[in-house]
C-alpha cells in the first residue's frame, strides 16, 4: 500500500488504520512510507509474535529495503542489533482527522512524510450509498410519485397569492363567528343542565352521535368503478395531466357500459385496490425519499386562475 504511515517509537498516530513500529529508542521518531510489496494490514497481530521477528533474514530483505527510516537508516542496514526491546507492531486508530505527527525527541532532525488518510474498503459501509428498498430486499416496494412544481410568471403568482390571502381572511372570518357559536352553545348547555339538576357531560352525550365503533375501510363498488376508469383513462396521459378522483367519478356515471359490469370483475377491482392500498402503508419506498423521484416541472397552469380573475371582477 503507497503512502501507508508507520511510527518508529510506537507514537499514536492521526492516520485511521495507520501501523506503528517500534524499533528501540535508538531511533527517533519517524514517519516512513512502504510500497506495494509488503502489506502490513494483511497481519494477524492478535497471534502473530512480533519479537520473534529476524530482520537480518534475507526473506525479509527485499521487503524491509524499500522502507526509510530517516536519519540514514534504511531497511537494508536494520538488524536486530539496533532495537533494545524487541521489534513490535502495533495497530493505531485515531478519528480526530489529520494532524502533525509527534516530535523528535533527539536533536538529531528528523524529516516526516505525511502519508494520506487511508479509508479501509469494506463490503458494506456508511459511505456507500444506499435506499430504503436496498436495505429492505425482502419487502414489496412502492412507485415512485412524482412531485410536480407549479412554474409561474409574476402575474400568475401575484394572482395566487391575492386569492390566498383572501382565503385566509375569510377563513379568520368564519373562526371568530364559530368561536361566538361555540361560546354561546357552553352558556345554553349550562343553563339547560342547572334547569333540569343533570350535569353538563350527561346533556352532551345525549346530543352527540358519535359511535364508538369505526366503520370498516372495505373498498366498495363504486371506489372499485373509479379504479377501472383511472385504469383505462389515466393510462396514455401525461405526468401532470392524469385525472383525479371527482373527474373520474362523472366519467364512470356516464359510462353505462362500466355500470352493468359483471359482479365477478367488481370483485377483482376491488381486490386490486385492497393491494393498493397494502402497499402504500406497508410498502417500501424506491429511494430515501418519502414520496420523491426525478424532478418534474409543471409548465400548463389549471383553470383556476380564470375562475379568481372572473369572482373577483
Amino acid at each position: 500500500m503507497n503512502g501507508f504511515p508507520f511510527d518508529v517509537n510506537n507514537s499514536p498516530l492521526p492516520y485511521p488504520g495507520s501501523v506503528n513500529v517500534s524499533l528501540g529508542s535508538g531511533l527517533d521518531s519517524q514517519i516512513f512510507t512502504a510500497n506495494d510489496e509488503f502489506d502490513f494490514t494483511s497481519i494477524n497481530y492478535d497471534e502473530f509474535d512480533f519479537s520473534s521477528i529476524n530482520f537480518d533474514d534475507p526473506m525479509l530483505a527485499d521487503a524491509f529495503n524499500s522502507l526509510d527510516y530517516g536519519n540514514g537508516m534504511s531497511g537494508s542496514n536494520l538488524g536486530n542489533s539496533d532495537t533494545t526491546a524487541g521489534s513490535r507492531v502495533d495497530t493505531g486508530v485515531s478519528a480526530l482527522g489529520h494532524q502533525d505527527p509527534p516530535a523528535s525527541t533527539s536533536n538529531t532532525p528528523s524529516n516526516s512524510i505525511l502519508a494520506p488518510v487511508l479509508v479501509p474498503k469494506t463490503g458494506f459501509t456508511s459511505l456507500e450509498p444506499t435506499t430504503h428498498a436496498q436495505r429492505n430486499p425482502l419487502l414489496p416496494t412502492q412507485s415512485i410519485r412524482p412531485h410536480l412544481k407549479r412554474t409561474l410568471d409574476p402575474v400568475q403568482a401575484r394572482t395566487m397569492n391575492e386569492a390566498k390571502a383572501e382565503k385566509q381572511r375569510l377563513a379568520m372570518l368564519a373562526r371568530d363567528d364559530v368561536l361566538k357559536l361555540a361560546t354561546e352553545f357552553e352558556q345554553n348547555v349550562a343553563g339547560l343542565a342547572e334547569k333540569h339538576s343533570v350535569s353538563v357531560e350527561y346533556l352532551k352525550s345525549l346530543m352527540s352521535m358519535a359511535s364508538k365503533f369505526k366503520r370498516m375501510r372495505a373498498p366498495g363498488r363504486m371506489q372499485a368503478l373509479v379504479h377501472l376508469k383511472a385504469k383505462e383513462v389515466n393510462a396514455s396521459l401525461p405526468v401532470g395531466g392524469k385525472l383525479k378522483a371527482p373527474a373520474l367519478r362523472k366519467l364512470v356515471d356516464e359510462d353505462e357500459a362500466l355500470l352493468m359490469i359483471s359482479d365477478d370483475k367488481i370483485e377483482q377491482a376491488k381486490r386490486e385496490v385492497e393491494e393498493k392500498r397494502l402497499l402504500s402503508i406497508r410498502g417500501i419506498r424506491p429511494t430515501n425519499l418519502s414520496a420523491g423521484g426525478a424532478p418534474f416541472s409543471r409548465t400548463v397552469i389549471t383553470s383556476e386562475f380564470p375562475t379568481i380573475k372572473s369572482e373577483e371582477k
